[in-house]
């Protein structure tokens, strides 16, 4: 696959995020992650799962990706995570990131949701995990 490039845009992903001030703040720290240890508090980031498909032609080598961040929260209810997903977005969408060997032709986040997980132990307990997702598109051609 040409320009194969994915391990350069997870690792653009993660120091756009963890370098967003708004971001680290509401996250309490740099809490970004591929793979999450445990035990992890929230809220954090997780970078997720990646596609990518070849859209090569006679004059440039091209790679059409898509990359999910998810955001996970625990809480009352889902405007936290509402909020971090903002900032994500905000720190990612339209925006340039490095891709060694490549050249960014876009980064847009083209679909969101907010999942409510109940994963309450007891009746009693009124905290639940809130899973955002956000799916970003990438087109890199390369150099």
């Amino acid at each position: 696959m040409a320009g194969f490039c994915e391990a350069e845009i997870q690792k653009g992903f993660y120091d756009k995020l963890v370098a967003d001030s708004a971001l680290t703040t509401a996250l309490g720290g740099a809490n970004v992650y591929s793979f999450v240890p445990q035990p992890t508090s929230y809220p954090y980031v997780q970078l997720g799962l990646f596609t990518s498909q070849e859209f090569s032609t006679q004059t440039f080598n091209g790679l059409d990706s898509t990359y999910t961040v998810d955001v996970w929260t625990r809480g009352r209810g889902d405007k936290e995570n509402k909020e971090i997903k903002g900032l994500v977005h905000d720190a990612l969408h339209e925006q340039d990131i490095s891709v060694t060997n490549n050249v960014l032709v876009t980064l847009r986040c083209v679909f969101g949701t907010t999942l409510i997980e109940d994963d309450r132990v007891s009746s009693t307990e009124d905290l639940i995990t809130v899973h955002g997702v956000l799916r970003f598109r990438i087109r890199t051609t390369q150099t």
